[in-house]
Formats: C-alpha cells, sequence, structure tokens
C-alpha cells in the first residue's frame, strides 16, 4: 500500500512539474568563438603570436618556458609577417621572421616550437577570448 501511495505521489509530481515548464522560453546558448589575431593584440599590443590551422598561439608564457619540452614533428613555416591583424591568416606572424620553422613537441599537443634566429620558442594555443 505505501507503495502504490508512493508511486501516485511520483506520478502526480512529475505532473505539477511539467504543467510548470514554460514551453515559450527561449534557451541561450552561448557558443564561444576562437580568439582572433585582432582580439588577442588589443589585449596586448606586445604580444608575439603566429596563426597555425586558424588557432592564434602565443609565446612568453612563464609557465610554458618552464616546461621540458621536446621537438617532434615539423609542420610548416611561416609565411607571412604582418603588424596588421586583419591581413592574419594561417602561417602569419607578427614578430617571427619569414622562413622561421614550426614543430610541434612530444609533450603537448597544445604547444607549438619555432627556432627564430637561433631562440628557441614555445607559442601555447591561445583559447580564451
Amino acid at each position: 500500500m505505501k507503495k502504490l501511495k508512493f508511486i501516485y505521489l511520483l506520478i502526480f509530481s512529475l505532473f505539477v512539474l511539467i504543467g510548470c515548464a514554460d514551453k515559450n522560453k527561449d534557451i541561450n546558448v552561448s557558443v564561444s568563438k576562437k580568439p582572433d589575431a585582432q582580439e588577442v593584440l588589443s589585449l596586448d599590443t606586445n604580444a608575439d603570436i603566429f596563426q597555425w590551422n586558424d588557432i592564434i598561439y602565443k609565446t612568453n608564457i612563464d609557465w610554458i618556458n618552464e616546461l621540458q619540452l621536446t621537438e617532434n614533428l615539423k609542420v610548416g613555416k611561416i609565411e607571412a609577417n604582418s603588424s596588421n591583424a586583419a591581413e592574419f591568416k594561417n602561417g602569419t606572424a607578427n614578430k617571427l621572421s619569414v622562413g622561421t620553422e614550426i614543430f610541434t613537441v612530444k609533450e603537448r599537443n597544445d604547444v607549438l616550437m619555432v627556432k627564430d634566429r637561433g631562440e628557441l620558442k614555445f607559442y601555447y594555443l591561445f583559447a580564451e577570448g
């Protein structure tokens, strides 16, 4: 008998909850987009960045520079240099030399490595906008 009362109470509660739902309420879904060069440079005008696979990578990040990272596969090179964020496309950098080779690192998939003018630099995928 107690089980039957419990089941009736549960069914009644479900009807009340369904009946009180606002069916015309708009659902807002927030979709974040990857930051572009314009956004990154507006946050930090001195940022050292490049774009690769439609993603901005940024260097001079302290905790990345403290990691022990090793060169893996060459994925490409810097094709253009521009200080104008509107001109950025894959292979464009604002501070790296044209022809600088880009490598993955063995330890992380969100870091790319370059050797520019004898200096080793690690670039972190810039995902926050």
